[in-house]
Formats: structure tokens, sequence, C-alpha cells
């Protein structure tokens, strides 16, 4: 009986505990976010809130994947305190989110683990529910209500007492008086300024906060997407079944036989075409590309780039349906892995054909989301070959595929929110202002941090341009004030070195507008 009443006494300490740093999570990210910009404040929540993930889950941080995933977070972390870019605040809150999942379940890939976070986030509510419950009932000795009623009536006459002799001694004595009144002054302004801060945003605020923080504080009892990741295998299985018709021949090999038939006259036939596709590509955009100011690039480069990454994908898919099961261990199916080869090396020529087009883009127009855009897609894609000719040549699950290529989109990401886009595309398109066409309005439309890239190159930018000279330095007037104007509603927590940067150049050269 003595076990079972510290077991339960043990469990119900784990509840309270998580519910008490749910909480202090939940107050911590108020305090920190309110009215702030994503910075310096992410440090102060991460010190709160990883610190409780581990305390909860402490077998966890042995994991390889928690390790490369809190590593990756930090690294996210430092690239917000640096760049203070969109990228990096999209990559710390993604990050974090994958952690929770590996944190606090089993998991291999990065899909199954995203959908245990979703789950988390989802069911909070019944989470919440169930750790309320279990506390209360681990303290159930006497009812709430009887015990409130008791201290009521116990209190009653006391407090009476209390207010009757305040009365008599502030009636008796002025420096009593004067004292009880400062007193209630401070204490009803305390309650005015309480009120003020506590406002109904605020209360919404906060409950956005507990419930971000519960979501990757709480486990949700239901582990669906964890036992669905860990029962999948990198390596495919043979599944041997034999079912014979009435002449003998395995009717399963017949089945292998003929869809290895079909595998081998479509992929013939696709690289057939494909060939003259990249014939086409290779003449055209590889050796004989010139380039045509009447024939806008866009069509060439936006329209086309998008189909040719659309018919890669179309392709990878083409060889998952046809290497799926026992087709891999099927004994003639050399023409078909030879064919499959092919089609991958053929696909791999035309992302350095959308490479190219996207080169003559940039190297016409400057640089540009889409286009930075397409050399990520790229990239993935390339990796998604890699990874599709691994599988068939290492029969590899289709399993193996999906995590391998979601953990390349995972480090690429990280990777990616070190880099300020911003001022690299302000950069490259105002270096190359006399080879590029500058579009003015989508340079002007850049994050603040380009602000003193802006303010460096005011000759080059306005001398090529003279005739809208007035407009664009009216409105780079207008940004550098409305920048200044808006750090100064920051407080310390907004810091980054990005945005102290910018604001200590531009106060150099203009004295920052003074708040009325």
């Amino acid at each position: 009986m003595n076990f079972k009443v510290l077991f339960k006494h043990k469990i119900m300490n784990i509840y309270l505990k998580r519910l008490l740093l749910v909480i202090t999570g939940a107050l911590t990210f108020n305090i920190v976010f309110w009215d702030e910009k994503l910075a310096l404040n992410a440090v102060l929540f991460d010190a709160v809130l990883l610190p409780s993930l581990l305390m909860l889950y402490p077998e966890a941080i042995k994991k390889r994947n928690v390790q490369v995933l809190l590593l990756g977070h930090l690294i996210s972390l430092v690239a917000i305190l640096y760049q203070n870019t969109d990228l990096s605040k999209i990559t710390y809150f993604f990050t974090l989110f994958l952690l929770t999942a590996f944190v606090q379940y089993n998991h291999r890939s990065a899909w199954y683990a995203a959908g245990s976070y979703l789950f988390n986030f989802v069911f909070l509510p019944f989470s919440l529910y169930l750790d309320f419950r279990t506390i209360l009932e681990g303290r159930k000795k006497k009812p709430m209500k009887s015990r409130l009623l008791r201290i009521m009536k116990l209190s009653v006459i006391p407090i009476a007492l209390l207010i009757i002799f305040i009365m008599f001694y502030t009636a008796a004595n002025p420096v009593f008086s004067d004292l009880w009144n400062n007193l209630t002054y401070k204490l009803q302004r305390a309650l005015n300024y309480f009120f003020e801060i506590i406002s109904f945003a605020r209360i919404c605020f906060f409950l956005w906060g507990m419930y971000l923080t519960g979501s990757i504080l709480e486990r949700v009892q239901n582990q669906y997407f964890s036992k669905k990741d860990m029962v999948q295998e990198d390596v495919l299985q043979r599944i041997r079944k034999r079912h014979k018709d009435i002449f003998g021949e395995p009717l399963k090999n017949l089945a292998l036989k003929n869809a290895n038939t079909i595998g081998v006259l479509s992929l013939t036939l696709l690289n057939g075409l494909l060939f003259v596709v990249n014939c086409i590509d290779i003449d055209f955009v590889w050796l004989h590309y010139s380039f045509d100011p009447n024939k806008p690039l866009y069509k060439l480069v936006h329209e086309g780039t998008e189909m040719l990454i659309l018919s890669i994908f179309c392709a990878i898919a083409i060889l998952l349906i046809f290497f799926k099961g026992n087709l891999n261990f099927y004994k003639k199916n050399k023409w078909l892995k030879y064919g499959a080869y092919a089609w991958i090396i053929q696909n791999s020529i035309l992302v350095i054909s959308v490479l190219l087009r996207d080169y003559y883009y940039i190297k016409y127009y400057g640089l540009a989301y889409k286009r930075i855009g397409v050399l990520v897609f790229l990239f993935m894609v390339l990796v998604g070959l890699i990874t599709m000719f691994l599988k068939i040549y290492n029969r590899k699950s289709t399993y193996y595929l999906f995590r391998v290529n979601a953990w390349a989109g995972v480090c690429l990401l990280v990777i990616a929110s070190c880099i300020h886009w911003d001022e690299m595309i302000a950069r490259y398109n105002i270096r190359h202002a006399h080879e590029v066409t500058l579009d003015y309005a989508f340079l002007f439309s850049l994050s603040d941090k380009v602000l003193p890239t802006l303010e460096e190159n005011r000759t080059t930018l306005f001398g090529n341009n003279p005739s809208d000279q007035g407009d664009w330095q009216g409105i780079l007037r207008v940004r550098i004030r409305d920048f200044q104007t808006r750090e100064q509603t920051y407080s310390w927590l907004s810091w980054n070195c990005s945005d102290a940067y910018v604001s200590n150049y531009l106060s150099k050269m203009n004295p920052a507008p003074v708040n009325r």
C-alpha cells in the first residue's frame, strides 16, 4: 500500500512540475515578446524552455538526432542575433518544434516527427486537462469547497476587527492616518497600473504563449507517428509468397515479369523523349544562347523552369512506382535498372539546363527571391536524384528516400538562415548596375537591413535613373525616418547586431526623430 501511495505521489509531482514549467514558460513568453520583435528575447525564452524540456525528458540528450537538431536550433538562434532575417526566425521555430518531437518521442524521420509535434499542438487541451485532473486527484483529502468555506468562516471575525481598529486609529492619530492614506494611495496606483498592463490583448497573448509552451513541454499519450516511424526499414525486405495457377507457373513471377516489361518499355520511351529535350537544351541553352532584350527572359525561366522542375519530380515518382516491392529482387530486372540509371542521369542534365536558365536571368536582371529559390529547389532535386540512385542500387526503401531528403532539407534550411539574403541581393544588383536592369521598386521593398547599402550607393542608384531621382530619394528618406521612429519603440529585448548596425549607421547621418 505504501508503495502505491509513493508511486502515485511521484506521478502527481511529475505532472505538477510539468504544469508549473508550462506556466513559467508562458510568463516568460509574455514578458519578453510583448510589443517586441524576435531578437535577444529569443535567447531568454530558450534559456527557460530548453532546460525545462530536457529536465522533463533527460534521456533524450543522448540521442544523436536530438544533438544534431539542438545544434541546428542554436545556429538559428545565433543567426537571429546576428542577421535577424525572417528566414532565421522561421528556422528558429521550425527546429524548435522538430527538436520537441525528437526529445519526447522515438523518431528517425523528420516527417514523422513533424506529425508527432502536430499531435502535441492539436491535442494540447486534452493534455492539460489530464495534468489538472491527475494533480487534483492526488491532492484530494478534503473537498476543496469545504476547505474554502472553513477558511472564510475563520477569517470573518479577525478581518472585521482589523477594519474597525484601523478606523479608530486613523481618526485618533494624524500620523497613522497619513501613513494609511499614503499606503492606500500607492496600492490604488499599483492596481491601476496593473490593470493598464493586463489588457484583454495581453491576456490573449499570455494564453497564446501558454499554448505554444504547452505544445513543446506537454506530450500526448498517443504515440501513433512514433510507432509508425520505428517499424520502418531503410533496406527493402523481400516478401516471399507463392501462388500457382493451374499450369504450375507462379503468378507472382508472372506479375513481376509483366511489371518489368512495362517498366523497361516506359523508361525506354521516356529516355528517348528526354534525350531529344536535352539535345535541344544543350544546343540552345548551353552552347548557342544569346540574349535578346526584345524577348523576355521570364517566360524562358519562370514558366519553363517550373515545368522542368515539375517534370523532374514526376520522373522521381515514376521510378518510385517501378521500384517498389519485389520488383527490386526480380532476377531479370537488369535492363529496368539500366533504364532507371539513364533516366536519372538525363534528369541531372536537365537540372543543369534549368540552372543555366536561372544563371542567365540573374546575369541580365540581377538577383531576386524567386531566382534564389530556383537554386535551392535545384539543390534539393539533385539530392533527390542522388538518393534515388542509391535507393535503386542498394535496394533501399521509399522510407529511406524521404528520410534522407528531409534531413537534407533541414540542414539546407539551417545553412540558409545564416545568410543575409536581402543584403546579398542589394549589394549584387547595385554592384552590377552597369550590367543588369535595376528594379527600383523591388530594391526599395527589401528589408530595413539594406538601408545602409542603399545610402552608401546613392550616386550609383540615382545616377542611373535621373528622372525618378527625387521620388526614390524621398522614399529612402521616409524609410530611414520610419525605421528610426520604430526602433525607439523597442526595448533592449529586441536588440540584434543587424538592426544595431543599421541604427548606428543612420544616426551618424540623420539624427533620430524625437517622439512627442
